[in-house]
């Protein structure tokens, strides 16, 4: 699992298995991901991440090694003060790498939230990503350069996100060589 200070999510990875024909793909794996909340049932909130999350991953799995397979991930949030896309991403994909699903390549997510001066924070609690005017959830691979997925709530200047976007940089920079490692 992920954890954070204040953020903590478990995930689990099912497959590659045969797919029920509801979700068979003859020329690709399907993804599917369940997000339990902590606490109580998911919501339309939980409903959006989960397919935010599938499809950031199927960018990530290398889906067309998977024909007419299921690739299923569950991700237990055990504590959930802010960032959750972001975290949720994280422990996917170091979830497909300890389970040694085949990746095209490894994705590093960053939050950010944005104040009405246009004052950054990285992995924002849920009480600055509330106060805040915009929160973002940035998305980089290890291969390309700049964002392959982006979830943005609020209004961003185009400057305020290019500064966004240089900070989450840093982040990714400090995590590019972990692939490599593991």
């Amino acid at each position: 699992g992920i954890n954070a200070e204040y953020m903590g999510v478990i995930v689990g990875v099912f497959g590659p298995a045969e797919a029920p024909r509801r979700h068979e793909k003859i020329d690709r794996a399907a993804i599917t991901v369940e997000l339990k909340p902590a606490a109580g049932q998911p919501s339309q909130v939980h409903s959006a991440l989960e397919y935010d999350i599938a499809q950031a991953l199927a960018g990530v799995i290398s889906v067309e090694k998977y024909p007419c397979c299921i690739i299923r991930l569950v991700v237990q949030v055990v504590q959930d003060d802010g960032s959750l896309l972001a975290c949720a991403l994280n422990g996917c994909v170091v979830a497909l790498m300890d389970a040694g699903v085949e990746c095209a390549s490894f994705l590093t997510s960053v939050a950010v939230a944005t104040t009405e001066k246009d004052t950054l924070q990285l992995d924002p609690t849920r009480f600055e990503g509330e106060a805040s005017s915009a929160f973002m959830t940035l998305s980089f691979n290890n291969i390309e350069k700049g964002v392959v997925f982006c979830d943005t709530t609020g209004i961003v200047s185009v400057a305020t996100y290019k500064k966004a976007l240089g900070f989450a940089s840093k982040v990714r920079d400090a995590t590019r060589s972990y692939p490599k490692r593991h």
